[in-house]
């Protein structure tokens, strides 16, 4: 989410994001890989993961890229999520009820199954099948 190309794409710069993807595919060539993640989160100009992930789709087949499907994780399970928002306090030095702290949204950042991803990208299953 926080790449050139994904950053650009969020801010409409799309020949931006284009020209990124063909210097990575230039640089790394087979070894570039265009990442799709899906944390249920929704980003500036209208734009969610769904349909981030659906514009990266469609830069990647353009170019001839590959496609991997991620997920973000920083907790072992979906549970965790609060255990996380509570270290993440402790580590910046703030507490659950300051507003502005820095904070995940949402319960999805934890290490999914297989299954879980290729239920989530049933959509793309060669993007799971390359990240296996």
């Amino acid at each position: 989410m926080q790449g050139i190309i994904q950053q650009n794409v969020l801010d409409g710069n799309f020949d931006e994001a284009r020209s990124w993807a063909r210097t990575f595919k230039r640089l790394f060539g087979d070894d570039f890989y265009m990442e799709v993640q899906d944390h249920g989160l929704t980003f500036r100009n209208g734009w969610d993961d769904r349909k981030l992930d659906e514009y990266l789709v469609k830069i990647a087949r353009e170019l001839d890229v590959k496609l991997v499907a991620t997920n973000d994780f920083h907790y072992l399970t979906r549970e965790d999520a609060p255990t996380q928002d509570i270290i993440s306090c402790i580590g910046k030095a703030t507490t659950l009820d300051d507003t502005t702290r820095m904070r995940m949204e949402g319960t999805e950042f934890y290490m999914k199954s297989e299954e879980e991803m290729r239920e989530l990208f049933s959509w793309l299953p060669e993007a799971c099948d390359n990240t296996l």
